[in-house]
């Protein structure tokens, strides 16, 4: 069988490739197949660079088409119905000269690189795509993850702290992001399933949550936990208790999640009515309820090590953090102060 191959991503201009310009990207692809003149470029919020670039996406600043004075980056590559679809990618991977990528379909799915290719349902002439994107890479305190072009991954550093993955690794696929507790790695790939490893203390293992972490959207982190927010809102917590990795005091409350932002080792969750959920340690800010009446209409949360800071509506601030650290602290200097005096 013949297939067309064009190539889009972050090579093309070294940015990453978003959600909004896959979904664009796609629907430009299909549309060019009548076209053979049109190429996929991705700009950053800038007007083309050079002439005869013109918008080529309703609404969408960064997808453009090219005049036929433009070459296309596209190419025929033949293929047998029972060979891998790796093997059909690293043929256009070479013939168009790129690096790893994903390979996506013309609905716009991305193949399995480990399945027969008459498994996928290609067609004679199917116009397919090499995604590249720029690599990711996140790090633990002993260890780093690199997310590769083609959506794999690759590890090193303390091998007990995440810098192993091989008991994970054939799960490692297409995946969208990673996040790192302070020795260990949680990985969301593209059907919305997590995957983890590194030290079990400190969340590399979600053996006990897995069936729940479905349609996931962003996770969080703390030194040793983390909190997912799913596609319904709800949120899914693992590791250390200490540290944020039980939520069950406040599951109730964890509704239509917007946004999770962490300390070392507590959690604050911004609701979709603006309002503020919180837990993990005390002393870390997971105890928000002196502020709780000020936590209202919330934009946006940041942390430090052990306090949040919450910015309103208004531009307006509100920070918290355990009353007794401060007390300690004034405790501490009136004492000094009172045995200097004793002392005169």
């Amino acid at each position: 069988m013949r297939f067309e191959v064009a190539v889009c991503g972050a090579h093309m201009a070294g940015l990453p490739l978003s959600p909004q310009l896959t979904e664009r990207g796609g629907r430009f692809m299909r549309a060019a197949r009548t076209s053979p003149r049109y190429r996929l470029v991705a700009f950053d919020e800038m007007k083309p660079p050079r002439p005869g670039l013109v918008d080529a996406a309703d609404g969408v600043n960064n997808l453009y088409d090219a005049t036929p004075s433009f070459s296309a980056q596209r190419v025929t590559v033949d293929a047998d119905l029972n060979e891998e679809v790796g093997t059909l990618k690293r043929r256009a991977q070479i013939a168009l000269g790129v690096g790893r990528g994903r390979l996506v379909g013309s609905s716009r799915s991305v193949l399995d690189a480990s399945s027969p290719i008459k498994r996928v349902r290609l067609q004679n002439g199917d116009l397919l795509t090499v995604h590249i994107n720029r690599v990711q890479v996140q790090a633990c305190r002993p260890s780093f993850a690199a997310i590769l072009g083609d959506g794999s991954v690759v590890t090193w550093g303390g091998a007990a702290f995440g810098g192993d993955h091989s008991a994970v690794q054939d799960q490692l696929k297409n995946v969208q992001q990673i996040q790192a507790s302070d020795a260990a790695f949680a990985a969301i790939l593209g059907d919305g399933s997590v995957v983890t490893w590194g030290s079990a203390a400190f969340g590399g293992d979600s053996s006990d949550v897995q069936d729940q972490l479905k349609n996931v959207q962003q996770i969080q982190a703390s030194s040793q936990a983390f909190a997912a927010i799913l596609g319904d809102g709800s949120v899914v917590t693992w590791g250390s208790a200490a540290y944020g990795g039980d939520s069950r005091a406040v599951q109730d409350q964890l509704k239509n999640v917007q946004q999770i932002q962490a300390s070392s080792k507590a959690f604050a969750a911004i609701l979709a009515d603006g309002s503020v959920v919180t837990w993990g340690a005390d002393a870390y800010g997971g105890d928000s309820s002196t502020v709780r009446c000020q936590l209202k209409n919330v934009q946006q949360i940041q942390a430090s090590d052990s306090a949040f800071a919450a910015v309103l509506g208004d531009g307006s601030v509100v920070t918290w953090v355990l009353p007794l650290v401060v007390t300690v602290a004034l405790c501490t200097i009136f004492c000094n102060l009172s045995r200097r005096q004793a002392s005169t």
